[in-house]
């Protein structure tokens, strides 16, 4: 019988999140619908290892499950009739060679055969957690549509935000113009951006910022990346950028993320300035389209010349993120899908 255990835990009947070791995607993915609908937040290795897995008895989600001891624990949590949903953020339904390496720090393989571990990262085995779950749960409706080849129902919840976790935005209007970019470091989207970037940082009275890199450009302060997320909203919103840039590449593999750029820009008082098509489809008339370099300089250039218009514009996405995209308002959508997702 499950319940309280000679090392004094106890069981759980709520919702529980076994989560993904990368920060900021847990704390979106996973910390936040489990604030508010009484989850916990786990990690599958620790609780197999300190051997407590057995008392979590409510509903179970996966985030990313791509591994064999995440497939075998999730058809271990079905058979004793628990609900167990495989959520994804990335569109790993099929290999990409240039995307599936490094995440949950270990290299991808193609096939579940080529890893030596139990706990290493494979697309076999992701197509395969998802086809095993009584449910899928995404975060954009291209995703939905690429899960749906693997399994029947497939649940949008979208990224969202908790205003109370972001301060206030207090912009000196005698301070300089400035664009932020803070992305994991990528050839061909800093490609697009450095020109923009370097001109902007020429200009009287304004700073180009770039966040968990130093790519080297011109004039253009580097940041490292600052993993208390915390202390990084904190930095962002102190630095109150006009604009934030956010290029990507449209191959299959990005045109499966989300637009949670746009929604941390919105909270830090900035205007985006983005790539059109996939995931920013949605934002246009409160973010701006670049498609190329010389796009996103003359982007850039008009925000710098208009920056009043910038600043409107941003408050708008803002005002927009928090009217209809924090976890309150997305909370329903993420307990339909737990409610909706039947054991078999």
């Amino acid at each position: 019988m499950l319940g309280s255990s000679s090392s004094g835990l106890t069981e759980f009947s709520g919702i529980t999140w076994w989560a993904n070791r990368n920060p900021g995607i847990r704390y979106v993915r996973c910390e936040l619908p489990a604030r508010v609908l009484g989850g916990r937040v786990e990690f599958v290795k620790d609780a197999v290892d300190e051997k407590r897995i057995d008392l979590h008895t409510g509903p179970q989600i996966f985030q990313l499950p791509c591994t064999r001891e995440e497939f075998d624990l999730m058809h271990r949590f079905r058979r004793r009739g628990q609900r167990v949903l495989a959520e994804f953020d990335d569109d790993y339904t099929r290999w990409d060679e240039r995307y599936a390496r490094g995440t949950r720090g270990s290299k991808w393989t193609q096939y579940d055969r080529e890893t030596d571990s139990r706990f290493d990262p494979s697309v076999e085995m992701a197509r395969a957690c998802a086809q095993e779950a009584d449910a899928v749960i995404v975060s954009t409706a291209f995703l939905k549509h690429q899960y749906e080849h693997l399994h029947p129902s497939v649940f949008v919840c979208r990224n969202s935000v908790d205003p109370t976790d972001w301060p206030v935005v207090q912009r000196d209007p005698h301070g300089p113009f400035r664009a932020v970019y803070a992305v994991a470091p990528n050839g061909a989207d800093n490609n697009r951006v450095r020109e923009a970037l370097e001109w902007l940082a020429a200009q009287p009275d304004a700073e180009a910022v770039v966040v968990g890199q130093d790519p080297g450009w011109k004039n253009v302060r580097a940041v490292p990346w600052i993993h208390d997320l915390a202390l990084l909203r904190q930095f962002l919103t102190a630095l109150a950028p006009h604009i934030g840039l956010r290029p990507v590449e449209q191959s299959r593999f990005a045109r499966g993320k989300s637009d949670l750029k746009i929604l941390e820009h919105a909270m830090c008082g900035a205007m985006s300035i983005v790539s059109p098509g996939e995931p920013y489809r949605d934002w246009e008339g409160l973010a701006w389209y670049a498609r190329s370099a010389a796009e996103f300089q003359e982007k850039v250039r008009l925000a710098y010349e208009y920056e009043d218009e910038a600043v409107k514009i941003a408050d708008h996405a803002r005002d927009t993120v928090v009217g209809s995209r924090t976890i309150h308002s997305e909370a329903q959508a993420w307990l339909s899908a737990v409610r909706s997702s039947s054991s078999m």
